[in-house]
């Protein structure tokens, strides 16, 4: 991916993991890691005690993902691990595990999770993802139903709008919450982002067919 900045290279781990046997999983792999370091992190004891408990496969998730950031580092030059703040764990596993296998000191990087006013997470593992790729319209549909608890939170932290802008946009809101003025903005915005103007105007042409508009329904088109 070529743009203003650097260029991007975009890996899929299986490209490796592939040609990983069970074998050299547990003997190269596995090895540098110690039981009692894993249950010491807080992510792990906080899923343990939970209703839920803790799989294997969880368990030794982390593995994986080290792994993932020692082929990156070794094979692509990356240095740096960021993820969300849920990560931790699992991002200084990572770091420890390249330092013993090459000596080099890399870093972890973690941020804040987007999460609604009530604490839940958004995202696969908590079962409310909406994908970016595919049709413009579900990731349009999914911002325009945003709480007004959270709303101004979605502004700030995933649009390039100006705070001072937010401030305005949610005042006009909170004078007339049910026009979902703020929402129609973070959904205008965010799916201008990831899909175009023409995702945009698909994604907005298909919810007002779908709620009433008839005109609209007729410009439909299968990319939706």
């Amino acid at each position: 991916m070529r743009g203003a900045g650097p260029d991007i290279r975009v890996v899929d781990n299986w490209s490796w993991w592939k040609d990983v046997g069970a074998v050299e999983f547990v003997s190269d792999i596995a090895r540098p890691f110690r039981v009692a370091s894993m249950l010491a992190k807080e992510s792990v004891s906080q899923r343990m005690s939970s209703e839920e408990g803790m799989s294997c496969a969880e368990f030794l998730y982390p593995l994986f993902q080290a792994f993932d950031f020692l082929h990156l580092h070794t094979k692509h030059n990356c240095w740096l691990q960021v993820g969300g703040g849920d990560q931790w764990g699992n991002i200084t596993s990572g770091c420890e595990f390249v330092r013993k296998k090459t000596g080099h000191l890399v870093h972890g990087v973690t941020v804040p999770l987007l999460t609604t006013s009530s604490g839940d997470k958004l995202g696969k593992t908590a079962g409310n993802a909406v994908w970016l790729t595919g049709s413009s319209y579900p990731l349009y549909q999914f911002l325009l139903q945003t709480g007004d608890h959270d709303v101004a939170t979605c502004l700030h932290r995933l649009t390039s709008l100006p705070p001072e802008e937010v401030d305005v946009i949610m005042q006009q809101h909170t004078t007339a919450p049910e026009s979902f003025l703020a929402q129609k903005r973070l959904a205008e915005e965010v799916t201008r982002l990831v899909h175009g103007a023409e995702g945009l105007t698909h994604a907005e042409t298909a919810t007002k067919a779908l709620f009433g508009d008839h005109h609209s329904l007729r410009s439909l088109t299968s990319e939706l």
